[in-house]
């Protein structure tokens, strides 16, 4: 039984994109099943907290959206429970962060018409 929800959870996690962005939005994922709260700061809105709040769509994957952000550069990173600066697992691009860890990079492109 534990390999079978092994296997699940690879699945799970390899399904999971982000940041994935469209014509309206920016979506961030995270699979993270001991996160009691997850939330997303970043350049855009200074680092403010409490960010963008992620809801739990499915159990163990959190998703936060903002709206689309003009082209550009976007450092950010996942608060878990509050208190724990995560980067994107999912996202190759990093940052250094000025305090020794990373940030995630999103890179914007500018929209097509």
């Amino acid at each position: 039984a534990a390999r079978a929800l092994d296997v699940r959870y690879q699945v799970a996690e390899s399904a999971v994109q982000s940041p994935d962005i469209n014509a309206e939005s920016i979506n961030f994922r995270l699979h993270d099943h001991h996160a009691r709260t997850v939330q997303v700061v970043g350049a855009w809105n200074n680092w403010a907290m409490p960010g963008r709040i992620a809801a739990q769509v499915t159990p163990g994957v959190w998703q936060a959206s903002i709206p689309r952000l003009a082209a550009g550069q976007y450092a950010y990173k996942f608060v878990i429970d509050g208190e724990q600066a995560l980067r994107d697992p999912h996202n190759p691009l990093k940052t250094h962060d000025g305090y020794g860890a990373f940030n995630s990079l999103m890179i914007v492109p500018p929209l097509t018409r």
